[in-house]
């Protein structure tokens, strides 16, 4: 069975990137030595980070199958091919998808890092929600995405139709509108008051324009590797 791993990120800093996350409540996980790169990975009990100092160029979801090769030909059969694949007895395997949007999907034969203990609460961004994502066709993106086990929730149609999908470990938010670019979204009520105390430890919080383009997102806040980490009402976690 398949299973999420992380967030891959490009983090070319990486020390710069765990004060960032460690401040804000994440706690790291101990990684094994699978990458011959830079590699830590952070959670706050929800969302599951791996920064990476080489190879990744954008976000990539990544996936664990013990069972690499066969799930690779049951995707092939449903017409989901690979970009590229290392499939031998002598490396790490892994397989390169793109999901049909062009963006990249990551599936490994093993777990590259020790899961990190479930914390207590929340980090100072609330709730992990969703890895947001957009998707110029939402039939063809949910098809792709259900294909590698991810099973259909809620959806809606405001501001623009969405849906979204959920997995083992991860939440994928999909959204029918090219001005959503790729982040991960927090959901709180108390979400202003949360964006106030950021601001006050010297955080700069983006404010979206009069009609956001992710529905009921109060504020953005950029990762010192570029991630972007949207801060949204509660509202917009239950329609």
């Amino acid at each position: 069975m398949q299973r999420f791993l992380e967030l891959a990120v490009p983090a070319p800093d990486i020390q710069a990137s765990l004060a960032f996350y460690e401040a804000l409540g994440f706690s790291q996980a101990l990684v094994g030595e699978v990458w011959n790169h830079p590699y830590a990975v952070v959670s706050d009990g929800r969302a599951l980070l791996g920064l990476h100092g080489e190879r990744i160029e954008d976000i990539t979801p990544t996936f664990v199958h013990a069972g690499l090769l066969g799930w690779h030909r049951e995707l092939e059969d449903q017409g989901i091919l690979s970009i590229q694949a290392h499939l031998d007895a002598d490396s790490f395997n892994r397989i390169h998808l793109q999901d049909p949007d062009g963006g990249p999907v990551l599936l490994l034969e093993a777990r590259t890092y020790s899961p990190p203990p479930r914390t207590a609460g929340p980090s100072q961004l609330g709730f992990f929600g969703e890895y947001t994502l957009s998707a110029r066709n939402l039939a063809a993106a949910r098809g792709f995405w259900e294909a590698l086990g991810l099973v259909e929730g809620w959806s809606g149609d405001i501001p623009h139709r969405w849906t979204r999908l959920s997995g083992s470990d991860v939440n994928l938010g999909l959204h029918e509108n090219p001005g959503v670019m790729p982040g991960l979204a927090f959901f709180e009520a108390d979400m202003p008051a949360r964006i106030a105390t950021l601001r006050e430890l010297g955080h700069h919080i983006a404010t979206p324009g009069r009609r956001p383009v992710l529905p009921h997102c109060l504020g953005i806040l950029r990762a010192p590797e570029g991630t972007l980490l949207y801060l949204c009402d509660e509202a917009g976690w239950q329609p």
